[in-house]
């Protein structure tokens, strides 16, 4: 089971430079779905509106053997002007057209961006975590997982944890792993409280912003990924490899346990 589980995991992980806009695999895997709708969608109009205008990446990747099929099948359309409004038996698009519905899948996604929904968290001096957040354009936190600022407080799939190439258990095992070094720490000193450092803290979120720059999620597309100011604040900025080794040993520097 260990080696199926590892084998499950490689072969995902190894994807990972497929998200690096200047990688080499990027390239290539680009080429290669390029290649695919154009072999399998001969209308060059219909080509042309499955082909994306960001990179690979930038939006969730569709896994899907039929979708190039059905968008070409004789009871379907593919309309891309957007929708203007709803009318009671129908959508009006942008650019005027009225389309008669009988059924109307509402997707517009979900509130990726309302970390801990529901929960009012205070910190030192009576600091809320919302207005925290509110403030600096997004939900931060050091490894997704601590705060300067609040005290003995950690969390699991927080901000910039999520991934778009392997399984997230992956990260929350890493996360409980590393939450419970801290917690070990604190006790074996006879300390009541695990705090990380604003200074930790600013230098982690600094690199990572650098980091997720350079890869597809920052492309010009809308995407769940981002703030309504397009600052990328749910996926982790590298491969889960750099994720476990920094959160293998927790940095005694990083942290004030007091």
């Amino acid at each position: 089971m260990r080696i199926y589980r590892w084998s499950i995991y490689w072969t995902w992980e190894r994807s990972w430079p497929e998200f690096l806009v200047t990688s080499d695999q990027a390239r290539k895997r680009t080429r290669i779905v390029l290649a695919r709708l154009e072999a399998e969608v001969p209308g060059t109009a219909l080509r042309g509106d499955l082909t994306p205008d960001y990179p690979l990446g930038c939006k969730r990747i569709l896994l899907s053997d039929d979708f190039l099929a059905t968008m070409q099948k004789g009871n379907v359309t593919l309309a891309t002007g957007g929708i203007d409004h709803i009318e009671g038996n129908g959508i009006v698009t942008c650019d005027g057209r009225k389309i008669d519905v009988d059924c109307l899948v509402y997707a517009t996604g979900f509130k990726a961006h309302q970390f801990l929904p529901g929960i009012t968290v205070l910190g030192r001096r009576g600091r809320n975590l919302k207005e925290d957040w509110t403030r600096a354009d997004g939900a931060n936190a050091y490894l997704g997982i601590a705060l300067p600022g609040y005290p003995n407080f950690f969390m699991t799939y927080g901000p910039n944890t999520n991934l778009g190439h392997n399984s997230i258990v992956f990260m929350l095992e890493c996360q409980a792993h590393y939450i419970l070094q801290l917690i070990r720490a604190a006790r074996h000193r006879n300390r009541n409280t695990v705090e990380v450092t604003a200074a930790a803290s600013e230098a982690f979120q600094s690199r990572l912003e650098g980091d997720l720059a350079k890869t597809a999620w920052a492309g010009s597309c809308s995407n769940w990924y981002k703030s309504a100011k397009g600052r990328i604040i749910n996926n982790w900025s590298s491969s889960t490899i750099r994720y476990w080794l920094l959160t293998r040993r927790f940095k005694r520097a990083d942290y004030t346990l007091s």
